[in-house]
């Protein structure tokens, strides 16, 4: 059985909770407690409380959001039975966590949920709603420009911009193209809800029968994960 920290708000005096990332900086702004487990230089922590502290409850969503991740992922937990109260629970570290905060569901969204996807994409919590706002703005006022010419620069043909798709929503971009044929595209300048990005392309690519693709700028690190899970969805990445 393990010893378990309850970390606070108030636990200034705890020099690891000083360090400046994502899970304590939301601790302290928003106030929730968060049960740890010290593990080597770090810590593991209680997804549940986390869980608890985005949505507002937890246990049917984190045991449905297990099998789902398990499987698409590479995520670990740890099960561990706590000293005095008999139970078990579920622990991960920072990875995890982040990873969870990232696959919640779109109508999970609150404020605390949206301020730390934010904060794990730009490394700071927004000044005001303007800052989630101009994320969708930024999107389409720059990034849609320079994917269309970067298709237009590399063999795509016939390239419409906004397209609404029946039953699915509106696609950023169709085209064609001499290998993959008719393609649909989608551009993102965020990462976060990586995996929802891949079932809305594939929702559209379904409905259209064409090739999924998703454009990123330039700038977002993809590691070996994301275009492995682009790889299993069967969706081309394009990086511009």
């Amino acid at each position: 059985m393990a010893q378990l920290t309850l970390f606070t708000q108030d636990d200034n005096d705890n020099e690891k909770a000083k360090a400046r990332h994502v899970i304590f900086d939301t601790c302290k702004k928003w106030g929730f407690s968060l049960r740890t487990i010290e593990h080597g230089d770090d810590y593991l922590y209680s997804i549940i409380d986390w869980v608890n502290g985005m949505i507002g409850y937890s246990s049917k969503t984190w045991f449905s959001l297990k099998e789902r991740i398990v499987k698409s992922t590479y995520f670990s937990f740890s099960t561990i039975q706590y000293e005095g109260k008999g139970k078990s629970t579920d622990f991960t570290d920072k990875n995890g966590i982040i990873l969870i905060t990232k696959s919640l569901r779109v109508r999970h969204n609150t404020p605390i949920l949206t301020s730390v996807r934010y904060y794990i994409e730009h490394g700071e919590f927004p000044v005001d709603s303007n800052d989630l706002i101009d994320i969708k703005y930024r999107e389409q006022r720059d990034f849609h420009p320079i994917v269309f010419d970067y298709l237009i620069n590399n063999g795509f043909s016939d390239i419409c911009h906004e397209v609404n798709v029946p039953m699915t929503g509106r696609a950023d971009f169709t085209c064609n193209h001499p290998i993959y044929g008719m393609c649909v595209i989608e551009c993102k300048v965020s990462i976060i809800n990586y995996v929802l990005i891949m079932g809305q392309v594939i929702s559209y690519a379904y409905s259209l029968k064409a090739k999924p693709f998703v454009a990123f700028p330039k700038h977002i690190e993809l590691n070996e994960q994301h275009y492995q899970i682009a790889n299993d969805f069967n969706v081309v990445i394009l990086s511009t």
